[in-house]
């Protein structure tokens, strides 16, 4: 494992910092933080036990990624598209974290993309608004809908 990465992994700061840091391109953090998985794979994180100090770095890079991605897909006005490095991160993440979940498809994202398209982003923010507030709905409060 590459000391030099992981330290800079280990200060959980912004991925365009670690890249600015070591001097690499995006895609190349990316598969380099994707080549130390393969030395954690053995050492698995068994939902909910604690997990090495190199899985919880490479964790935080993973959702800090799919953050940076996402403000980037909203500020262009572009789909939401993961380069297929950070995919294999996200499955690891996945596989290591969450391995009784199913992983999003992209026929999932591109649905929950449609969905929420169709709401100005102060009609979500109210709905969650008032979610936290009322504290949502039960079954039994929509199940006639379904039936």
């Amino acid at each position: 494992m590459s000391q030099e990465l992981f330290d800079v992994l280990k200060r959980r700061g912004e991925p365009a910092e670690m890249r600015k840091r070591l001097g690499v391109s995006i895609r190349e953090l990316d598969a380099r933080v994707l080549q130390l998985t393969a030395s954690l794979n053995g050492t698995a994180n068994l939902n909910g036990q604690e997990d090495s100090p190199e899985g919880q770095a490479i964790f935080s890079y993973v959702a800090s990624r799919c953050r940076e991605c996402g403000l980037e897909a909203e500020r262009t006005s572009q789909p939401l598209v993961f380069p297929p490095e950070l995919v294999e991160l996200r499955e690891w993440v996945r596989r290591r974290y969450f391995p009784d979940s199913s992983p999003v498809t992209a026929e999932l994202l591109e649905w929950a993309q449609h969905e929420f398209s169709k709401y100005s982003e102060e009609e979500l923010l109210a709905g969650i608004r008032e979610i936290e507030t009322t504290g949502g709905l039960e079954l039994k409060d929509f199940i006639h809908e379904l039936e």
